[in-house]
């Protein structure tokens, strides 16, 4: 990993810096703390959304195979009556 040097280490060193600093104020406080509670909010939102999909991908494949099933039962139907 290519580690940075001059003038743009500083700038991010600031960045870095500004993030850890504590809040002066308690509305800042009380931002900082609405702002974790909403990333935490995304997070399992986003996890919910990650096992809706498997769940809809898994019932996907149960009616796949259950039409496949269905068609099958017409087709061979359809042969022994033509018989």
């Amino acid at each position: 990993m290519e580690q940075m040097s001059g003038p743009n280490m500083e700038l991010s060193d600031a960045r870095s810096s500004d993030l850890l600093q504590v809040p002066a104020t308690s509305r800042e406080r009380e931002l900082q703390a609405y702002m974790a509670t909403l990333q935490q909010s995304i997070w399992n939102l986003v996890e919910e959304l990650r096992r809706m999909k498997i769940r809809n991908t898994q019932l996907e494949q149960q009616l796949n195979n259950l039409t496949n099933k269905e068609n099958d039962k017409l087709q061979n139907n359809d042969k022994e009556a033509s018989q």
